[in-house]
């Protein structure tokens, strides 16, 4: 599944901090001795090597497990609207579709309402947002744009059921924050469902536009995840140069993370394929 790999790096960022700490120290008066001292001697001391001291390590998240059935039906009820461009009623079906599967894995879904004009017609789009608090308040953002479109992005009547690109994003979107939910994570992780992405990423620059920068410790785009570009077997992660970028260890991560799996993990040194952005752009303008 070519989630899979997704998952396991975003549980591992996830480590809930349980680290034991130290017992207090308790203070002895002035010039008396521990019950566990050994007695004066006027030997000089032998000098010995300090035991190596292990850092401890976090406590793995317990997670559901994947449902492949689940993340099908999702796309398939996604892919069963005629189009979901955003001129089309079809936009707010898909939404309400996506609300629904956030709050049936437990999450109050918000609706981030912000006004967009194309080919001259005003609307109201939604971007559908779930929570997942964390010990720290800093993010990190999922997300996956829901609006599909043909050939001609200003045609809101042809028929476009985008399966691939994106109902299999936003159904890998649902699946993700399904598993982890009821843990507690490191970094709040925000799930977004993003509107308007076909038509100028409409969605992802208004969800920046109202969230502080300084906050966003990083972002995952989930863009046609299901499509033929890549075998069956492998997933291609893209992460812009340069090759010492925190952008670029976090993708290597996903790779490594895919590595004991049956999936195969390219990165490419390319914030996107030639030509397209998968809603990740406005965060790193």
């Amino acid at each position: 599944m070519r989630t899979l790999g997704l998952i396991l790096i975003l549980a591992g960022a996830a480590l809930a901090c349980n680290a034991p700490t130290s017992p207090p120290v308790t203070a002895l008066p002035p010039g008396s001795l521990a019950a566990t001292d050994p007695p004066m001697s006027t030997q000089p001391p032998v000098p010995t090597a300090a035991p190596p001291q292990q850092e401890p390590q976090p406590t793995p998240l317990s997670i559901a497990p994947l449902a492949p059935a689940r993340l099908m039906e999702r796309v398939n009820a996604l892919a069963a609207i005629d189009t979901r461009h955003v001129n089309s009623v079809g936009a707010r079906t898909a939404a309400d579709q996506i609300a629904e599967g956030f709050a049936s894995a437990g999450y109050t879904p918000e609706r981030q309402t912000f006004p967009a004009v194309v080919n001259e017609q005003y609307t109201d789009q939604e971007n559908v947002i779930a929570r997942l608090p964390g010990q720290s308040d800093e993010i990190v953002v999922v997300g996956a744009h829901y609006d599909s479109r043909t050939v001609d992005p200003f045609d809101a009547a042809g028929r476009a059921p985008g399966a691939g690109d994106n109902a299999s994003g936003a159904a890998a979107l649902l699946e993700i924050a399904r598993v982890l939910a009821g843990t507690t994570p490191r970094h709040t992780i925000v799930f977004v469902a993003f509107a308007g992405e076909e038509v100028g990423m409409l969605g992802s620059r208004y969800f920046v536009s109202q969230t502080d920068p300084a906050a966003i410790r990083a972002m995952f785009a989930l863009d046609s995840i299901g499509g033929v570009a890549a075998p069956q077997d492998a997933s291609r992660v893209f992460s812009p140069p340069p090759a010492g970028s925190e952008s670029r260890w976090l993708a290597h991560r996903v790779a490594l993370a895919a590595g004991p799996q049956p999936l195969g993990g390219l990165v490419a040194p390319t914030i996107d394929r030639p030509g397209r952005d998968s809603g990740d752009g406005p965060f790193g303008e």
